[in-house]
């Protein structure tokens, strides 16, 4: 059975949504609830959930499309006596403010690596953090502090030269 995956409401004065980047490609199996394509829109970020276990058939939406509530973003060959899911539920906006503005993939990547995202830079479309930015900051290390305020710090070149007149 073919299943329409379409972009559903996403809060009361949402309309419409930027397709962020697909986590699956045409021809995947995918299970239901798996996460499919990144959304973003002005309150929130999101991760839309195959309805289905089945394979992708076709994808009809590309990155950094922006749409409608409502329209077909792909749709999946469901495996047969595959149970169709419920559309995921609207986003509480009041919810979406408390959060950091990332994306989904980059939020579970900060909570799996125990990364603030209030201190990531982000880099991603409207300054949001990305996956990416979260692979960044925790191979970055930190940088290193001294242990004891009396640790001298290594003096420029240019320190040994005596200024006073000789």
């Amino acid at each position: 059975m073919e299943i329409e995956v379409k972009l559903p409401e996403l809060g009361e004065s949402l309309a419409e949504a930027t397709v962020g980047p697909w986590l699956v490609k045409e021809g995947d199996r995918v299970t239901a609830d798996q996460p499919l394509v990144e959304i973003i829109t002005d309150k929130a970020d999101a991760e839309l959930p195959a309805p289905s276990a089945g394979v992708v058939e076709k994808i009809l939406v590309a990155e950094g499309d922006v749409i409608a509530v409502g329209t077909t973003v792909c749709r999946i060959e469901a495996e047969a006596g595959a149970q169709v899911a419920p559309a995921p539920p609207r986003t509480d906006p009041a919810q979406a403010r408390r959060q950091p503005r990332a994306t989904p993939v980059a939020q579970r990547a900060a909570r799996e690596a125990g990364v603030d995202l209030g201190v990531v830079p982000g880099t991603g479309v409207g300054g949001r953090v990305t996956r990416e930015d979260v692979r960044r900051e925790v191979e970055t290390p930190a940088s290193p502090q001294p242990t004891a305020p009396s640790e001298a710090r290594p003096r420029p070149p240019y320190a040994h030269y005596d200024l006073e007149p000789g």
